[in-house]
This record gives structure tokens, C-alpha cells and sequence, in this order.
């Protein structure tokens, strides 16, 4: 049966073409045609016309072996809605739904969403992307690029929406094949012994729940989310020895306004033993919570719960609070200012300096792997090194 087809240049864009290809017949009797937008590659018209007429005999040769799937005219932004509805919110966890939510709403959507499903190519993902390196990308009023690990993120929502659209046979390739941007690994802003020290010297003028919980984080290296959700059946007071098996995140979706689920991965899930000078601590805070929870009664909001940290009617503290919380500590006694998070950094840093071996820190942190954990704590890593090697100079 015969066939034929022609490329021509559309719009204003000179890298938009219209490919078309008539093969077979409709049942009026007339040609049936078939036609779709692409991104022509080439510096010049002629190596963008080549190249356009590459794509046609591809196309063809994917009509004519029975290959091909007839596209939808679907624009992006509406099979993101049929993505969220049909997948992500069945198989996404409610806190990484809401990052993908972010991502879509304020940069995918606004620039990719008006393009048909069938017309995006790994040209317009390439270039979308790029445009992540441009100073001005940020939304946080800083005039700066993405950094690598942030545009990462936004490749990995992209290309999780077209996983699915080529799963449910909407397209048959995924336009993401973009290789990753290179991402530096950090141990963050550390203190030092000295501000370790001025660190521990001041924490003993907050008030007990505070003083724990900032406490806790610099001397076992827990994440925000694994303290929020720590609750007191997590803590044997005789040993001394915490069980990490929760981390809370929060949701308007929920009735309390938070999800306790499993940490960050399997290693995540851990035991952690606790400094001596802590546990008289948390024994008496723990006294003063059940008497204030036994006071409370019905006013209890705690439920089936009861957190270490928490309101004074048992409900997790709000989502920011604990970063004020320690802007205003760090503030009041002159420490510098470190995010919170950084003291779970602080944590390993101060451990691999005083050779920790590295499996200890990496299962103290719950690190999936030690060699992530050398990874991100590399420059300390070395220094302990040099430290080891010149140990051989003293013989």
C-alpha cells in the first residue's frame, strides 16, 4: 500500500516542525493521515529539516511495523490531574506528595503544562531544565541557580509523571532520559569542640523538654521528624537505649494534622544508646509529663500517643516551632547560627574526629550505607586518615 509524507516548519519557533504521513485509508475513501508536532535539532534550517525528516521516517516506520500508539490530544497539566488522582495519592507518601505538589504548581506546570502529551520531547525536557541553572531560579527571593540535588528532584517529578503515562500507554517512550545534574555532598555547618562545649554549657538554662530535645540531637544524631515522633514506649530508661522506629511528618489531611509512619529507609530503624548524663534527665521529665497528662484527663488531645516532645496537652509541636525554638536559644546565648539539622551533621563529624569507626557512626545515623556516610563526611573521613598514618611516625 502506498505511502507519503511531508515536514514543514510551524510557527515562529525555527525548531518547531509538523510532521505528517498518510498510509491506508479512512472509510470515506480518503488518505488517512497522520500528524504531530516535534522539536527539530540543528544550529542551521537545513540541519533542522534533516533532522525533521529523520523523525518522519521513524515515525513511519513505527505506523507501518504496528508499533505505534495513537496519542491522545491530552495537554500535560491535565494528565497531572489524572496522574494525582489515579497514582499519587495512592502510592506517594502525604509528605512527598506535597514536594511534588510544590514542584508542579510553581515550575512544571507553568512551563511545560500547555504541551500535548505526544509533543514533548527530550529536547523540551533538556531545555526546561537548563533553565533550573539560571540565576533567578530560586523562589526564594535569592537571584541564584538550582542547586544540583534540587533540580534532581525536579527530573525525578517529571520523570515519575511520564513513567506512568507511558505505563498506561498514552505514549510509548518517556522523554526524561536527561542524565543526572552532579550533586555535592555536605556534612553542613558543623560546630566545633569549643562551640560543641559552649553548645552543652548553655542548653542546661532551658527548660527540661528542650534542653532534651536539642540534647538528644547533637549526641545521637536524630533527625527532626525520628524526635517529633518519639514517644516514651521508644525509650528503655534502664538501659539507656533509644528504639528509632518513627518519624512524623504533617498533613492537613489528616484528622490530628501529622503521619507517623517508618523512618527514612530499613536502616533508619535503629537502636541508639544514650549518654549516661542524659537518662536521669528524662527519667524526672518523663515523672513531670504523667503528671501533667494525668491532670489534663479528658483535656488530654495526645490520644493513643504519647510523645517525648509535645504541647503541653500531648499534640505534636507545630511543623516550625522547634527551628524557632532554636533561632531563639542559639540567639539568647550568643551561639552561632547553625540549622538544626546541622547538629545531627555536628553529631558525626564530632564522632568520626574522635576515631568512631565509621560503621558505628553510619548505624547511629541510619544511613542506608557506611559509604554514603563516607561520602557526605569525606574532608573528616581524610583527616582521621592522616591522623591514623601518623601514627606510625612516633615508632
Amino acid at each position: 500500500m502506498a505511502s507519503y509524507g511531508s515536514v514543514y516548519q510551524e510557527g515562529k519557533n525555527p525548531h518547531k516542525y509538523r510532521i505528517q504521513f498518510y498510509y491506508g485509508k479512512n472509510p470515506n475513501g480518503k488518505p488517512k493521515k497522520y500528524s504531530k508536532m516535534i522539536t527539530a535539532n540543528g544550529n542551521t534550517e537545513k540541519q533542522r529539516k534533516k533532522d525533521a525528516e529523520r523523525q518522519l521516517a521513524e515515525y513511519r516506520d513505527e505506523i507501518l511495523s504496528g508499533n505505534y500508539i495513537k496519542p491522545e490530544k491530552l495537554l500535560l497539566k491535565d494528565f497531572i490531574n489524572d496522574w494525582r488522582e489515579q497514582y499519587a495519592v495512592h502510592k506517594l507518601a502525604h509528605s512527598t506528595l506535597e514536594l511534588y505538589d510544590l514542584q508542579l504548581k510553581t515550575r512544571i506546570i507553568p512551563t511545560l503544562g500547555h504541551y500535548h502529551l505526544e509533543e514533548i520531547t527530550p529536547f523540551i525536557i533538556q531545555s526546561f531544565l537548563n533553565d533550573l541553572k539560571k540565576d533567578g531560579a530560586r523562589r526564594d527571593g535569592k537571584n541564584e541557580a538550582l542547586k544540583g540535588s534540587s533540580i534532581n528532584f525536579v527530573r525525578r517529578v517529571v520523570k515519575n509523571v511520564f513513567s506512568r503515562a507511558v505505563e498506561w500507554k498514552f505514549i510509548k517512550e518517556n522523554p526524561v532520559i536527561i542524565k543526572k545534574e552532579k550533586e555535592s555532598s555536605s556534612a553542613g555547618n558543623v560546630y566545633s569542640k569549643d562551640e560543641l562545649s559552649e553548645l552543652l554549657k548553655y542548653l542546661p538554662k532551658l527548660e527540661l523538654g528542650w534542653r532534651l530535645f536539642f540534647q538528644i540531637a547533637v549526641t545521637c544524631g536524630l533527625r527532626k521528624g525520628e524526635l517529633m515522633g518519639l514517644q516514651w514506649e521508644d525509650i528503655d530508661l534502664d538501659t539507656g537505649i533509644i528504639h528509632v522506629r518513627h518519624s512524623l511528618s504533617y498533613s492537613n489531611n489528616t484528622v490530628n494534622g501529622f503521619i507517623l509512619k517508618k523512618p527514612k529507609s530499613e536502616k533508619s530503624i535503629r537502636y541508639i544508646s544514650l549518654p549516661s548524663d542524659i537518662i536521669p534527665l528524662l527519667r524526672k521529665f518523663h515523672e513531670q509529663r504523667n503528671r501533667e497528662k494525668n491532670m489534663l484527663s479528658d483535656l488530654w488531645e495526645g490520644g493513643e500517643y504519647f510523645f517525648v516532645f509535645s504541647n503541653e496537652f500531648g499534640k505534636p509541636y507545630s511543623k516550625r516551632y522547634p527551628l524557632t525554638k532554636w533561632n531563639r536559644f542559639t540567639k539568647r546565648f550568643g551561639l552561632r547560627k547553625i540549622r538544626l539539622h546541622d547538629l545531627r551533621h555536628t553529631n558525626a563529624t564530632f564522632l568520626l574526629l574522635n576515631k568512631v569507626d565509621l560503621k558505628t557512626v553510619s548505624s547511629r545515623l541510619g544511613h542506608s550505607r557506611a559509604s554514603f556516610t563516607a561520602d557526605v563526611y569525606a574532608h573528616k573521613t581524610k583527616e582521621t586518615d592522616k591522623q591514623a598514618s601518623e601514627l606510625f611516625a612516633t615508632l
